[in-house]
């Protein structure tokens, strides 16, 4: 018992790494002592100009549609978000879509001002709080998430809040201050804690590891328990979902007790928790951290995160191990979860390992002090150690600051959710996945437009997704036109339909085309064969999509394949697309409208790109006929950036 006291009493003792000598500590002008604010403001500036300026799909758009109407979103619901995103879409002057991406660049800007607040009480240095809130908003993730509607950026503030006070906390029971002074810090501590965890469960974990830090600093506080019920008060948030039963993307049974713990305990997505916490499957996903780690972070970085672990354990004692235990224990929980969506699940462990940049900056600067304390003017490892951590960073940032400049003007969901509305059919059914659904409900609900049309989201649920999509086709085409965002080409085409591309989408049909869509050009004849013309839909460093029609003269003898092919600008076949056509599937005079999506390698050039289009006998690959069509400009590929390494980011299905 003695010894545990004086390990606590050690662990108390020293405030910082190293207390650094006044000149590494920033002074005490008015910049270092706002440094923090100061530092949340660069970076808000930073993602403003860098926001999402519009809609975006899957489950950011559902963010921005249940923040705007006061709806539900799928489990575990995110009331506080929800409240929060609802709040800032009254906003005068602002579209709701472009309000809600703008709070998670506000939640971003806080979270990163209070990191480095933790980090100069925890080092000494505003320097170091500087370069830990550098490290981590530049990286990859987090500046994403900064920029978008998004549940992962209200879980890093949470984290970030959490740490900051859990500083303070600790630097109070150092100072020796009143206990009123620690029950505030404490109660504060508590509050971010509760914040946390009833926003996202998964937290919990997280937040415990520093819970019973705290305690163990001063044990006596159970006696007067108070602060850390203060941490309960975030749970009352949870009563908005009965009270919004009805609401848009409201279960029906949410407003029963059952149900209420059905969707905030999210116990439909129980099974993927720790689904991958096995001896066969670790290794693999021990690679894929690896993976995320160099994706996030540039070297120089990782090499200051893995120093200053391990100067936290070695000066901060209790708090370095309680910093590296909650790290790890929310790393294990992220990468043994099934979801796609992992390098997003570990953005609050980013958090405390951006402290760990900074605590391993403060200890280079220290080390340099003490190289150059004897030979260079006091100022000099401060400017060192800054130029170390600036570069570092700032190589970080410049890698994808052009994809974020990049993504801030694109218009894409946008586009193709309008664009599929305003084609579909007066009463149609649009099947759609959960990408595109999404915003599709946002221009119904929040913009009024085609009320007269349902957007039907087609969950993947039995053995096969396709047949999921099959059978909600067959059980609404007789009293509604359908419309699908997805195209299973071997189960289509086994239906008695026709898939007529539709804008961006496909028209179910029961009768064959006979007559070609308005707006193609290039019409060509080669006797049996008509080329009816085509239409470029869209141009991309990613892809080029290409509408073109057929029509024989006579029912084709055998089976058939359309093909459209893309040509580089040295002539060579880069990309190609080939629909086939069984034999006896093609009546005379049919038209063969076919929608062709050409993808361009990463390392495209850009540059004039030549198609062609043409119609062979699938046993023999004889030609039957080929159309020259006109030439396209590929524009210069951008910097790749995905939020989702080793897996897609659109999530074809909502993620916990």
């Amino acid at each position: 018992m003695i010894a545990r006291k004086k390990e606590r009493e050690k662990d108390k003792a020293p405030l910082s790494l190293r207390r650094l000598p006044p000149s590494l500590q920033g002074g005490s002008s008015f910049v270092f002592r706002h440094i923090a604010i100061l530092t949340g403001l660069i970076f808000l500036a930073l993602y403003t100009v860098t926001l999402s300026l519009g809609l975006l799909p899957a489950d950011s758009g559902e963010y921005q549609v249940t923040g705007a109407v006061l709806g539900v979103a799928h489990p575990p619901g995110f009331a506080l978000y929800t409240i929060a995103s609802w709040l800032i879409s009254r906003v005068p002057g602002l579209p709701p879509a472009v309000a809600i991406n703008f709070l998670s660049a506000l939640l971003a800007a806080g979270a990163l001002a209070l990191l480095c607040r933790a980090v100069r009480g925890l080092s000494g240095s505003a320097l170091a709080g500087v370069g830990a809130a550098g490290a981590l908003g530049l990286s990859t993730t987090f500046w994403a998430q900064a920029t978008t509607a998004n549940i992962r950026m209200p879980a890093a503030f949470a984290v970030a809040w959490a740490l900051e006070r859990l500083v303070a906390y600790r630097a109070a029971i150092h100072a020796n201050q009143p206990p009123s002074s620690l029950a505030r810090s404490l109660a504060l501590f508590s509050l971010a804690a509760g914040v946390g965890i009833s926003h996202h469960a998964s937290l919990a974990f997280l937040m415990v590891v520093l819970a019973v830090y705290a305690l163990w600093l001063r044990p006596g506080v159970l006696r007067k328990p108070w602060p850390l019920l203060l941490g309960l008060l975030p749970l009352l948030a949870w009563l908005y979902f009965p009270l919004r039963a009805g609401a848009f993307g409201a279960p029906p049974r949410i407003a029963t007790p059952d149900g209420f713990l059905e969707h905030v305990l999210a116990r439909g997505f129980a099974g993927d928790l720790f689904f991958f916490a096995n001896a066969a499957a670790l290794p693999d996903r021990l690679r894929i951290l690896i993976n995320i780690l160099t994706f996030e972070f540039v070297g120089p970085v990782l090499l200051l995160m893995a120093l200053g672990a391990l100067a936290a354990i070695a000066r901060l004692k209790g708090l370095g191990w309680a910093l590296l235990a909650a790290a790890v224990v929310h790393v294990f929980v992220s990468i043994t979860y099934r979801a796609p969506q992992t390098v997003e699940y570990l953005l609050p462990a980013y958090v405390l390992m951006g402290a760990s940049v900074g605590i391993g900056l403060a200890e280079v600067m220290h080390w340099l002090g003490q190289a150059l304390s004897s030979r260079a003017p006091a100022w000099l490892p401060q400017a060192a150690g800054g130029a170390i951590a600036a570069l570092a960073i700032l190589a970080q940032g410049l890698l994808t600051l052009p994809s974020y400049q990049w993504l801030a003007h694109d218009t894409s969901t946008r586009d193709y959710a309008r664009t599929v509305l305003s084609a579909a059919p007066p009463g149609a059914v649009i099947l759609s996945s959960w990408n595109w659904a999404t915003p599709m409900w946002y221009l119904q609900l929040v913009e009024g437009q085609r009320s007269d049309v349902e957007v039907r989201y087609v969950s993947p649920s039995g053995p096969s997704l396709a047949q999921n999509w099959v059978n909600q086709i067959t059980s609404t085409l007789p009293t509604h036109p359908v419309v699908v965002t997805s195209f299973f080409q071997p189960e289509y085409r086994a239906l008695p339909l026709y898939f007529i591309p539709l804008g961006p989408a496909w028209l179910a049909s029961t009768a064959a085309p006979t007559q070609p869509p308005p707006g193609l050009i290039g019409a060509q004849s080669f006797g049996d064969w008509s080329f009816l013309g085509y239409q470029v839909d869209s141009v991309s460093a990613q892809e080029v999509v290409v509408t073109a029609a057929w029509q024989p003269a006579s029912a084709a003898a055998g089976d058939v394949s359309l093909y459209v092919h893309l040509f580089d600008p040295a002539g060579q076949l880069h990309s190609q697309m080939d629909v086939q056509h069984p034999a006896g599937s093609i009546a005379a005079g049919e038209v063969l409208l076919d929608r062709y999506t050409l993808p361009l390698r990463p390392a495209a050039p850009a540059g004039a790109y030549q198609l062609i289009s043409g119609v062979y006998r699938t046993a023999v690959g004889s030609s039957l006929a080929e159309a020259p069509l006109a030439g396209v400009q590929v524009p210069p590929q951008p910097l790749a950036i995905s939020a989702c390494p080793m897996a897609p980011c659109r999530s074809a299905t909502p993620s916990g």
